[in-house]
């Protein structure tokens, strides 16, 4: 077989996003058809702010996101979403990585949200201030240069894998509670 047949071995970010894809599938599967009215607009801000509030105990950064999320939460005269259990910090760096690797795909999602969210009649001024500044971040760029210049043996790259699904796991809890999925309050 000619050296050009082979199958390039996938990168770190190619493995961790095959690794993660059912969990992603079944986050967005909870907003199929995007943002289609308010109600699901107001259940995606409460569910957003409950997961980024937590991703930033989790990560031990000072609020940001979650900011931004609670001026939408104040404008629109919404309660937040109380926390639910315990949550354990990042210790390592692959696990934070992993974290973050999901909170600033989202960005990426958030630019088709925030379309969903102008259509309905929210603004950076009037209740989509997270979306508007989640969707330019520009988080995303550095999480992929990080993950393009770690070279992980295969127990730390677990831990990335392992950060990255708690991330999604997170924000599915927080979103599905928010729709009213869930029992939990």
């Amino acid at each position: 077989m000619p050296l050009t047949a082979l199958k390039p071995v996938a990168d770190l970010r190619d493995r961790l996003r095959e690794a993660t894809l059912s969990a992603h599938r079944q986050l967005d599967g909870l907003l199929a058809g995007g943002l289609a009215d308010v109600a699901t607009y107001h259940a995606y801000l409460r569910g957003m702010h409950r997961f980024i509030s937590d991703a930033e105990a989790v990560l031990d950064e000072p609020p940001l996101r979650s900011l931004w999320l609670s001026a939408d939460l104040v404008a629109l005269e919404l309660p937040p979403l109380p926390p639910c259990g315990r949550l354990q910090r990042a210790t390592g760096a692959e696990e934070r990585l992993g974290w973050r690797y999901v909170i600033a795909g989202s960005s990426m999602g958030a630019r088709l949200l925030r379309r969903d969210a102008q259509r309905l009649g929210f603004t950076a001024q009037r209740g989509a201030r997270f979306l508007d500044r989640h969707a330019i971040d520009g988080e995303w760029p550095a999480v992929l240069q990080q993950l393009a210049q770690a070279a992980l043996p295969p127990a730390r790259e677990a831990l990335l894998v392992e950060g990255a699904h708690d991330a999604f796991a997170a924000a599915e809890a927080g979103l599905r509670r928010a729709l009213l999925l869930d029992d939990v309050p």
